[in-house]
């Protein structure tokens, strides 16, 4: 019994230095003011549940040759392989869609944007909205917040996973239709008010990008908008649902977002195109 209250004091002892020792770095932290802008920000998720970092790169190991594939998303949180920003550009022709349109693997010369462009030259520009792993539903409120862009195509490049397996669009009896907002917990609103959580995330990525050729590196004035959409992709983000009727229902609301996502693009006088991949069994299930 002796023994017992000795390592539960023993274990109390531990816990309390962790915290004393974390209050330090807290108050530290908060005195050299190298986050405190950061911890001013509230955990806002984006529209679409989560996103690709503003200002960032991510390296990717070729899973076949010896060389490394560096990909740019500029501040407006778009992959970009030009010096101007997004939303600067001019006649865009925008493509949406999930990990086939984003081209995550391809080196930047062999990517079908850069083909585009150079086709194109100063008549049009190009530009990948796309995010790997998204749906229909993910892709249409992708568009909804890049739609003042001076875009004057929209191509949606069908694939046959782009079922919308997440609750983000609700529609209404009347065929109208409602966005939810997604929202995290005070527990976390709570995490992203301190240094010490941004000196963590810091540490991470800097770590990560010296040990490893895979990795990715975000300026950190958008760590907070990072830190929201990692935290409801892990604790709040829906798994996929495999059940057939469950499966159907997604199928008839994957027929109404596109509708819908026609309808948007055409009420912002752009003109909307669907791609599909030129496959039997995509061709099929698109009709």
């Amino acid at each position: 019994m002796k023994k017992i209250k000795e390592r539960i004091l023993n274990l109390f002892l531990l816990f309390l230095s962790l915290v004393v020792f974390l209050i330090i770095i807290e108050i530290t932290l908060k005195i050299q003011g190298t986050y405190t802008n950061l911890t001013k920000n509230k955990l806002i998720v984006s529209i679409s549940g989560y996103e690709r970092p503003k200002s960032s790169f991510q390296n990717h190991n070729h899973p076949d040759l010896n060389f490394t594939i560096r990909n740019f998303y500029d501040s407006d949180g778009v992959k970009n392989l030009s010096n101007k920003t997004t939303s600067q550009k001019k006649n865009i022709i925008a493509f949406f869609g999930d990990s086939m349109t984003e081209n995550v693997g391809v080196n930047d010369n062999m990517s079908f944007t850069s083909i585009l462009n150079a086709m194109f030259m100063d008549e049009f520009n190009v530009v990948n909205y796309g995010v790997g792993g998204y749906g229909i539903d993910q892709i249409f409120l992708r568009y909804l917040k890049y739609k003042n862009h001076d875009i004057k195509h929209v191509f949606y490049f069908f694939m046959t996973g782009d079922f919308p397996a997440s609750d983000l669009i609700f529609f209404n009896k009347d065929g109208t239709y409602k966005i939810k907002k997604k929202e995290i917990s005070k527990f976390f609103h709570f995490l992203g008010k301190l240094n010490i959580t941004y000196l963590t995330i810091d540490a991470f990525y800097q770590a990560r990008a010296k040990i490893f050729e895979h990795h990715t590196l975000i300026n950190k004035d958008f760590y907070s908008k990072a830190l929201a959409n990692k935290i409801n992709k892990i604790f709040y983000t829906k798994k996929p649902i495999s059940d057939m009727k469950v499966l159907k229902t997604y199928e008839k609301d994957f027929a109404k977002i596109l509708q819908l996502f026609k309808k948007e693009v055409e009420k912002n006088n752009t003109k909307f195109h669907v791609v599909i991949f030129p496959s039997i069994e995509n061709i099929e299930y698109f009709n």
